[in-house]
């Protein structure tokens, strides 16, 4: 098994290292990292695998780079969640995130009916942008029945938009002022998936990158409630849902591994049962993790992706990330 690994987990290795010898370079040079070697690393991984063919041998490594390294570096960061982190987001703001996916996730649905999208496919956007990009595409297609084709045009433009959202949103804490608390929970808010909240989030500290991802974690828990409002609603998508009884209940009755590390880990940071310098070296090595995780998901963006999805489906999936945006700036103007 291990050999097997091997290749790509090195390939992935490589490629995070020359991101963090340029994250250094940087600092040398202008006296800080413009960009982070979390997005470093996702910019030297989209730019080797778009531009050279890999071998075969390294995809098992790559993909597990991608989520089972990525998964223990979110696990991971629960070791840094302060008390005073929670304290700056506010129960207010807790409820409002939950306020904040099901009006996405409506407005995201009419937006691509109006582009004259089919239920299905306009609800596998909405879901994606809503709450967790690929996962909540996967966890949602088998409920509503939707067919290979639908899933592959509703996944295809997501690493490509989460790339230019991360080295566009940063740009939000100069253009609006925002304090640190207030950006990460734009991040936690905005941005499709796990890693690409981290890399979004890194340019202002670990502390930021630790409360934007509690913010993301909570978006992915509406995932259960949406599962079976769809169960319930799936004769409406044309067909009669695909899922068994255990797929529907799945995601209700299961938390992937690493949110519940990660909860147990910023349990035990709440209770003291470790200290500061323990949840630093977590920390750090969370860090490292998420860089390799990085430049597996690099490897994974096909810019011809552009190409090969409706212009329909391209405007729709863009169109509903902005609007995610605009929804949550706007939220942040009512805190």
């Amino acid at each position: 098994m291990a050999a097997r690994l091997f290749p790509g987990i090195f390939l992935c290795l490589l490629v995070g290292a020359a991101a963090e010898l340029a994250g250094a370079a940087e600092t040398m040079l202008f006296g800080r990292a413009w960009l982070e070697p979390l997005v470093l690393a996702i910019l030297l991984g989209m730019i080797a695998g778009n531009a050279v063919t890999l071998s075969p041998m390294t995809a098992p490594g790559i993909r597990f780079s991608a989520k089972t390294v990525l998964d223990i570096a979110v696990a991971l960061l629960g070791a840094t969640l302060s008390s005073a982190a929670l304290q700056s987001l506010g129960v207010t703001a807790v409820l409002l995130i939950a306020l904040m996916v099901f009006v996405a996730l409506a407005g995201a649905f009419l937006l691509c009916r109006l582009l004259g999208l089919s239920r299905r496919l306009a609800m596998l956007i909405a879901a994606g942008n809503a709450i967790c990009g690929n996962s909540a595409i996967a966890a949602v297609a088998p409920i509503i029945g939707a067919d290979e084709e639908e899933i592959a045009a509703a996944i295809s433009l997501t690493a490509l938009l989460g790339v230019v959202t991360v080295l566009l949103l940063p740009l939000a804490v100069y253009a609006f002022g925002l304090a640190l608390p207030r950006y990460a929970l734009l991040t936690g808010l905005t941005v499709y998936a796990v890693p690409q909240v981290i890399a979004a989030a890194a340019p202002f500290g670990a502390a930021t990158v630790t409360l934007a991802t509690f913010v993301k974690l909570a978006r992915v828990l509406m995932l259960g409630p949406l599962t079976l409002v769809l169960s319930l609603l799936a004769s409406r998508f044309g067909e009669p849902s695909s899922a068994t009884p255990a797929q529907r209940a799945r995601p209700l009755l299961f938390l992937p591994w690493f949110i519940l590390a990660f909860l147990l880990l910023a349990a035990g940071r709440w209770l003291g049962l470790f200290g500061d310098d323990l949840a630093r070296l977590l920390g750090t090595l969370s860090n490292y993790l998420a860089v390799v995780a990085m430049a597996a998901l690099g490897f994974g963006v096909r810019l011809r992706s552009l190409v090969e999805v409706g212009p329909r489906v391209a405007l729709g999936t863009g169109l509903a990330n902005l609007m995610m945006v605009v929804l949550a700036i706007g939220m942040l103007q009512l805190l």
